[in-house]
């Protein structure tokens, strides 16, 4: 097997699996891989007989990045995170997050108002009626 069938049954490998720039991008590491190794004294065919199946590697490369994709995506605010944060995330999707961590900020207002009022209701009703009476008796 050549270098050009060795990255092409990488690509195949890796196509539908990884995005297309990720793809690339393993691509390029590997063909410059195989390039300095054989520039330092090896023989092309040793270089790839060292690498292995080029689908043992497509695999290896495809499990490190679902895994890098959980740790990133643990929980519900690591995965907003990472989709607010990544680069092809459009402004659109930015602006939904913010309207949408305006309206958790409102509800959360919303809340601790409530809240308050629970312990001060009940007391400014006391004192209404206090006064009431009092008005009204006196």
């Amino acid at each position: 097997m050549g270098k050009e069938e060795f990255l092409n049954n990488l690509r195949r490998a890796l196509v539908g699996r990884l995005g297309q720039s990720e793809v690339e991008e393993n691509i390029r590491y590997y063909e410059e891989y195989i390039d300095v190794r054989a520039r330092s004294g090896q023989t092309v065919e040793e270089v790839l007989s060292a690498l292995g199946d080029p689908r043992h590697i497509a695999r290896s490369i495809i499990d490190a990045d679902r895994a890098e994709e959980t740790k990133k995506t643990s929980g519900f605010f690591g995965s907003l995170w990472e989709k607010l944060h990544a680069p092809e995330t459009g402004t659109r999707m930015k602006g939904y997050a913010a309207v949408g961590v305006g309206a958790i900020l409102s509800l959360a207002l919303v809340y601790f108002i409530l809240y308050i009022l629970r312990w001060i209701l009940p007391l400014a009703l006391v004192c209404a009626g206090v006064y009431y009476l009092y008005r009204r008796l006196g």
